[in-house]
């Protein structure tokens, strides 16, 4: 009786292990991965024992709490996990889960897209993902010839998320050049702040809900040559100097969302932000992206402009937590949106490191219509002015555009698209007549992968 009696506590343990061994190796995968393809890619890792998946509740029942206690594996592996889901957020607002099973993780991502890849617990932020410390890049860059990559063992330490894969094999792999990697690690930080996944604190993630939000930062810059001064010759990228910043909210409630629109009293709304700044205006509200109002604009049409805020100190606008509270039209209540991990540039004296300045030339025919644009970017490395590849641009910048002020009622004044390559001439056909107002204006500009907006305005007379 005694040796039946252990021969089923044996099998029972048997059982248990068998039972417990398939229950961690063969649950959690909550979206489907397939294979990359040729227009797919697949970003896979796993995380470190300090950093378990959280792909099972903690046992309950008596069978479930009878294997969790027959299995210190499966005990230990409920009691310490930290993240229950993986995501990466692109800035277009497209977003993909990660496929789990067990701490192994995979994210089928689509090329020629950038991505923040976020590990959260519920609707908290983890950890964002460095993909390389050497190049401070915050962002996955992804390119044609971007192979599938497995990031190694990756560990979550203070809110950054990082695999065991090298700088040399990820770059490789990427498909790009560590010139390349330099530049987009500058220029990445805007996108940073995609990883707020829960911009209106109401613990559901945003983009489930069919919602987007963001905040932008806007730079401008005021060359000291005139307007007429660039039919003469090439204006100087060291005449340059820096004006001020402002911001620009885009979500619901903005032009484009007419029903939650009315509802949002936008000339009350304020901006916290994370540290003391001072404007060069008055703290006054703003054009709304709408009709006539969105000619000096560059910008999406369900966005507020807070153009008429020009921030000047400090130079580098302040990093971390912003917060707007916008009032809601005869509610009493006020929408609150809080958005982390807002991260900017240092615009300190006229040595903009690696901001990309243009030099610009107009040419206009016999009747004074401007005909043809042409210009040259340049930047600075460790203080000396080199030109950027078109493929280095390529990676770091979302647009190029142009804007004429002018009085022609055969041109519509708007941001017109200009091609991103480092030097270029574009015809104009027709030709556009500048205008006769007193202040007439060039300006060119492009948002970078972020969606952050650098303006260059050469004026005659009185800028605005």
């Amino acid at each position: 009786m005694e040796k039946k009696w252990i021969g089923m506590v044996v099998v029972m343990l048997f059982i248990a292990f068998i039972v417990s061994f398939n229950y961690i190796g063969c649950g959690g995968s909550n979206s489907s991965s397939g294979s990359s393809g040729n227009g797919g890619l697949k970003i896979s890792g796993r995380l470190d024992n300090s950093t378990l998946m959280m792909a099972y509740a903690p046992p309950t029942g008596f069978l479930n709490k009878l294997l969790a206690f027959l299995s210190p594996i499966q005990n230990a592996y409920t009691q310490v996990s930290t993240v229950d889901n993986i995501m990466a957020v692109s800035p277009d607002g497209s977003y993909v889960f990660a496929s789990k099973k067990g701490n192994e993780f995979s994210l089928s991502l689509i090329k020629g897209k950038e991505y923040v890849v976020v590990f959260l617990n519920g609707t908290t932020i983890i950890g964002i993902y460095k993909l390389d410390k050497a190049t401070d890049m915050d962002a996955i860059l992804t390119s044609t010839n971007s192979i599938d990559t497995n990031l190694g063992t990756v560990s979550v330490t203070l809110g950054m998320a990082e695999g065991t894969i090298s700088s040399t094999v990820l770059l490789q792999n990427l498909g790009i050049t560590q010139d390349v990697a330099t530049a987009f690690g500058v220029m990445d930080e805007g996108l940073v702040r995609f990883s707020n996944i829960d911009v209106d604190g109401n613990n559901a993630i945003d983009l489930l809900e069919g919602k987007f939000y963001t905040l932008k930062v806007g730079y401008q810059f005021r060359p000291t040559e005139q307007f007429d001064d660039l039919f003469t010759s090439y204006s100087n990228k060291d005449n340059i100097n820096f004006a001020f910043y402002f911001y620009v909210y885009e979500g619901p409630g903005g032009q484009n969302d007419p029903a939650d629109f009315a509802l949002y009293n936008w000339p009350n709304a304020t901006l916290t932000p994370p540290g003391t700044i001072t404007t060069k205006l008055g703290r006054v509200l703003t054009k709304l992206r709408n009709g006539t109002n969105d000619s000096n604009f560059m910008g999406d049409d369900d966005s507020v402009n807070y153009m008429n805020d020009r921030y000047i100190s400090p130079t580098r606008p302040p990093q971390g937590t912003y917060t707007l509270e916008i009032p809601l039209t005869n509610t009493g209540l006020t929408k609150t949106l809080t958005f982390q991990n807002v991260r900017s540039f240092d615009m300190t004296g006229a040595s903009f490191n690696y901001v990309y300045v243009p030099e610009v030339k107009l040419t206009k025919d016999i009747d004074g219509k401007i005909t043809q644009i042409e210009w040259r970017w340049w930047k600075k490395a460790s203080g000396i002015w080199v030109q950027p590849t078109d493929k280095e641009l390529a990676a770091v910048w979302y647009a190029a555009t142009y804007f004429i002020n002018t009085d022609n009622a055969g041109f519509n004044p708007k941001w017109s698209e200009l091609p991103i390559t480092a030097v270029g001439s574009l015809t104009l056909n027709p030709p556009v007549q500048p205008s006769t107002k007193t202040s007439k204006s060039f300006q060119i500009g492009a948002q970078d992968k972020g969606r952050y907006s650098y303006s260059f305005d050469w004026w005659e007379g009185t800028p605005p």
